[in-house]
């Protein structure tokens, strides 16, 4: 399974600015042109309103506030819009903040799954071992689950691919079921 934080960088500054929870909150990268760039911790009040917009919150997206939008243009669709700027150390974009609260939820998800982060807010989940617990589960039910498994499958394998002898020896329902 693909999990894709969505808005995570908005979501992070909330949790870090509490009275923002509830409010339409963007994310903005740093000016890298302007003359006068200064270090921005994440405990810095780094309130803006300029720069172009990298990650919007739920609230802001209803008021039709988009990415990769500018902050004057998304404060005029939006104008309670709290815009952030990233942190900056040594006149670069300092991601560390970000970084670490996705590090928090795999460190979570890995607790229970196997999960590779591909990104900052992203991550690969392997539930093939929960799924083919419920199957089994779902299997020793009166009437079987087997009936309504015409579908499943127990592999990365893409259509179109050679899959001869992919699952040798194991029945075409124990393969439809996940179980080989």
């Amino acid at each position: 399974a693909h999990i894709d934080m969505d808005a995570f960088y908005a979501q992070v500054e909330k949790r870090l600015n509490p009275p923002l929870a509830s409010s339409p909150v963007a994310v903005v990268q740093y000016n890298t042109y302007a003359d006068n760039i200064k270090d921005a911790l994440p405990s810095d009040d780094r309130r803006t309103d300029s720069g172009t917009i990298i990650a919007v919150s739920y609230e802001a997206r209803s008021s039709g506030v988009k990415r990769n939008m500018s902050a004057k243009n998304a404060k005029a669709l939006c104008p309670q819009l709290t815009v952030i700027q990233v942190p900056v150390t040594n006149k670069k974009s300092d991601i560390n903040l970000y970084r670490e609260a996705g590090a928090e939820v795999v460190s979570a998800i890995s607790q229970h799954y196997t999960c590779e982060r591909s990104s900052i807010d992203e991550v690969y989940v392997d539930v093939s071992e929960a799924a083919n617990r419920l199957l089994r589960d779902l299997g020793e039910q009166e009437g079987g689950f087997a009936k309504f498994a015409g579908g499943v499958c127990n592999s990365s394998w893409v259509a179109g691919e050679d899959s001869s002898g992919a699952a040798a020896g194991a029945s075409k329902d124990d393969q439809r079921r996940g179980l080989s």
